[in-house]
């Protein structure tokens, strides 16, 4: 290029633009929206973003982040699978329960006791 500006550098030694970008400036959005000047509409100029320093690991970490990043990100959509399958399986039995216990098929007299005693405690100030 020779001294020449171009408008649209070609970063891809840099970094693995498909995922390790997403991943950092997904966690950057925050900072990014917040170092804006918002009036009536946010303004986040060229000069705003030239200020922020990126440091970008090598591309071999880039890609062992990424990866460690899906991994772990893996386990928390099962996770939180596993979460809304159990509540909905509680509620689910819940019904059950309260079906069974307003048609008469279970006896629940016996298993509800009297309103539990509340303790209160008075703190001296």
């Amino acid at each position: 290029m020779n001294g020449s500006y171009d408008p649209y550098p070609d970063f891809s030694p840099l970094y693995e633009p498909t995922s390790f970008s997403w991943w950092l400036f997904s966690t950057a959005y925050g900072f990014i929206r917040d170092t804006g000047n918002e009036t009536s509409q946010m303004n986040l100029s060229s000069g705003i973003i030239s200020k922020i320093k990126v440091l970008l690991p090598p591309i071999r970490e880039q890609l062992e982040i990424v990866g460690y990043l899906k991994q772990q990100t893996a386990k928390l959509d099962f996770l939180q699978t596993e979460a809304k399958n159990s509540v909905t399986l509680l509620q689910e039995r819940r019904t059950a329960l309260i079906s069974a216990a307003v048609t008469g098929k279970i006896d629940v007299r016996g298993l509800v006791s009297a309103k539990p005693e509340v303790k209160t405690e008075t703190v001296p100030c």
